[in-house]
This record gives structure tokens, sequence and C-alpha cells, in this order.
């Protein structure tokens, strides 16, 4: 009997080990299972969130280029592609598009045309976060648009015209030249003293006319420190000769064909007027006499400043058609100013310009700064008011009548107000991606 007892406890024993072993390698399974299902799960969930990261960074990459192409804000992204600025950066806080993403941009100048992007995109799930970083070398062409020194620049390119004529006209350039990109006319006891250059086209069509006028040239006298207040000029050099050019395209202005153009710039800041008549509502309103404003201007049609009435613009004054100064039996006063370094300034017109008799444009006065354009001809009538400033006159045509005028030429000033050019392609070279 007591060996029958001892056999039944055994037994008992080996059962309750044998099941908990099973149990055990039960648990073993489950556990193993589970982990390998947590583990797809983590897989599937950071693969998830990389991809949302990356597609975050390479968002930031791509609105970088955009601004680039666009941002002319001083120290903007399109500063530090031209080596203007060193660096800028900007974010986008959730939501950039999807909720809890956002992305860090630092664009950094390399060299002039040459930039680096840094994007970094950031998805937050919960307690975990996945970053994506691209690094993204830029390059575009940083040719010059104005390749030229001339103070007064006419073009003809395939155009019948492109004359320059000064007919009784005194004309003075400070470091700069007189071309033109057809024939070139100097009569009627006209004066120019130029510091560089006078020259003309050298097509067998184009002609040079001189007559009892007297044209000195290479006597730099903008050495002095203060080029409004120059020593004698051209004391060593009574005369010079007139030389000839193959004259190039004039460049040509972004009146209203891409988004960064001045009328969409006009538009953004609530200077588009669809004539003058809207332009003299908002301005000149009655009783008013002058104006002023910052910024681009930009008139629909053709735009008279007469009436007595004075307007500056510290900025663009622009028109799709032809700009006019003066009226018969009318005055008008314009003046142009620059609004600061890297910033656009002057009086563009796609037809003409046209200073008339009672016309006082930029009247002896060293603030006025800015480019003069007209795409088909600019008219200086006769009057004792004289036309200085800084800058230059780019024109299809050009006359002057019984006019003084003064220019300083400043090609920083010509290229800020011309706009880059629209050819040149933001190549995207040495692309490379991070994930952390």
């Amino acid at each position: 009997m007591s060996t029958l007892k001892t056999k039944l406890k055994v037994t008992k024993g080996y059962i309750t080990i044998t099941i908990l072993i099973l149990m055990l390698v039960l648990v073993g399974i489950t556990y193993l299972y589970a982990d390998a299902l947590f583990s797809e799960l983590a897989i599937a969930r950071n693969n998830k969130g990389s991809q949302i990261a990356l597609s975050l960074a390479e968002a930031g990459v791509q609105e970088s280029i955009y601004r680039v192409q666009y941002d002319t804000a001083p120290g903007g992204a399109r500063d530090v592609l031209l080596g203007d600025a060193n660096s800028t950066q900007f974010t986008h806080n959730s939501p950039a598009l999807l909720n809890n993403g956002s992305y860090t941009v630092t664009i950094q100048n390399d060299a002039k045309g040459v930039a680096t992007i840094t994007s970094i995109g950031t998805f937050t799930m919960g307690l975990r976060q996945a970053k994506r970083e691209i690094v993204q070398e830029i390059a575009q062409g940083t040719q010059d648009n104005y390749p030229y020194d001339g103070a007064i620049y006419s073009s003809a390119g395939s155009q019948s015209t492109g004359d320059l004529e000064f007919k009784h006209a005194t004309i003075t350039v400070y470091g700069g030249s007189i071309i033109s990109g057809k024939s070139l006319s100097i009569t009627d006891e006209s004066n120019l003293k130029v510091e560089n250059k006078v020259q003309y086209d050298i097509s067998p069509s184009s002609n040079l006319k001189l007559e009892d006028s007297i044209v000195n040239c290479q006597c730099y006298i903008d050495n002095d420190p203060d080029p409004l207040n120059p020593p004698p000029l051209c004391s060593s050099s009574p005369g010079c000769t007139i030389s000839q050019v193959v004259a190039g395209e004039m460049p040509e202005v972004d009146f209203d064909k891409t988004p960064n153009s001045y009328k969409s710039q006009a538009f953004t800041a609530g200077h588009l007027f669809a004539d003058q008549k809207a332009f003299d509502d908002y301005f000149f309103p009655s009783g008013t006499n002058s104006a002023s404003v910052d910024g681009v201007v930009y008139v629909e049609g053709s735009l008279e400043i007469a009436k007595d009435r004075s307007f500056t613009i510290n900025g663009v004054l622009a028109s799709s058609g032809t700009i006019s100064v003066g009226k018969s039996n009318q005055n008008g006063t314009l003046n142009m100013t620059k609004p600061g370094e890297n910033q656009p300034s002057g009086v563009l017109a796609q037809h003409g310009f046209i200073v008339e008799k009672q016309g006082i444009f930029c009247p002896t006065s060293a603030s006025c700064n800015g480019l003069v354009y007209a795409g088909e001809k600019s008219d200086f009538l006769s009057s004792t008011s004289v036309v200085e400033f800084t800058g230059a006159l780019l024109t299809r045509r050009n006359y002057v009548n019984g006019r003084t005028m003064v220019i300083h030429f400043s090609d920083p000033v010509v290229e800020d107000t011309l706009n880059d050019p629209t050819d040149t392609p933001v190549i995207e070279i040495n692309h490379w991606e991070e994930e952390y």
C-alpha cells in the first residue's frame, strides 16, 4: 500500500512539470510572435514616417528654388544665390502639407550663382519623430543684363531706327559712354563731354553727322571724390575720335510677362491703374498737385504728368504706353529716387518717354536715381530746365533738342531695375539625402 502511494505521487509531479513546460513553450511562442508582429508594425510605421519626412524635405527644396527665382526682397533667396547675401532660412511649421509635419530650409551662398540648399523634413508620430535631410546644390547663369557702359544707349537690332540725335544740346556723362545702335547726329552747336567714349553702329546703313559741335572724351572727369562738383572738364583733351561698334540688342524689361513682372508687383502693392483717370483720382484728388509713393506703380496705356502737378516715384513708375512730362501750356514735374540697395528704380515706358518744353524731369538733383527706359523713343525738348540723374538712359531712339542733360552712369542702378533673364534655368546638382 505504501509503495502504491509513492508511485501516485511521482506520477502527479511529472504531470505538473510537463504542463508547466508546455505553458512556457506556449508563452515563448506567443512572445516571439508578438515581437515579430510588433517589429513589422514598427517598420511599417517608421517607413511611413520616413517617406512623409522625405516628401516634406523635398517640398522645402522646391520652395527654395521658387524663392531663388522670384524672391527679390533684400537679403532673400535671390540675393543669396547672386552672392549679395550669405544665407537665409525659413520654416514651415505644422501643418506643412499635412498635420504633424514641418520643414526647415537653409540656403547658403557658395559663390556667385551657386548655392547649397539644406532642407530638413520632420514628421511626428505620437512620441516618435521621423526626420529626413536633403542637401541640394543649385546653380544659375549670372550674365549681366546690361553688359555695356552706355549712359545713353540706343539699340536698333532688327529695327530701322536706333539713332541718337543731339541738336543744340549740352550733354555731360560721368563714368560712362554714349553708344548709338544706328546713326549718330550731333549738330547745331551741341557740346558733348563724355568720360569714356562715343560710338555708333558699324553697319553700312549707319552714319555720323557732326556739324558745328564739340565732342570731348577720354578725359576721366569722374576721378574727383565729388563727381557732382568735378574739376574743369576735359582740360587736357580738346577733342576725340568718334569710333564705331557692333551694337547689341537693347535689354528687355519684364513689364507684364512673368509672376514677378512690374505689372504683377504693382497689383500686389495696390498701385495698378487701368488708365490715366484712375491714376489721377488716386494720387491727385481735388485740390492736390503734389504726390509721392514708394514701390512700383503701373499704368495701363499712356500717362501724363501735367497740370502743374509734381510726382515723385521712390521705386518704379511703369506704363504700357507713353509717359509724358509736361504738356502744351501745362507744367509737370517728375522725380525718381532709389528706395535702397538692390531695389529697382526708374521710369519705364513700353513705348515712349517724352519730356516736353514745359516738362521738368530730375532738375539738377543729386538724389535723382533710376533707369529711364523707352521701348520705342525718348524725346527731351528745348527748355532751360536741366535734367540730371544717376543711372542710364536706354531707348530705341533718342532725340535731345535744346536741353542740358547730366548723367552719372551707374551699372548697379541699371542692373537692379532690369529683370533677370527668364531663359536661364536653375540647375540642380549634387543631390544627397540622410535619414535619422
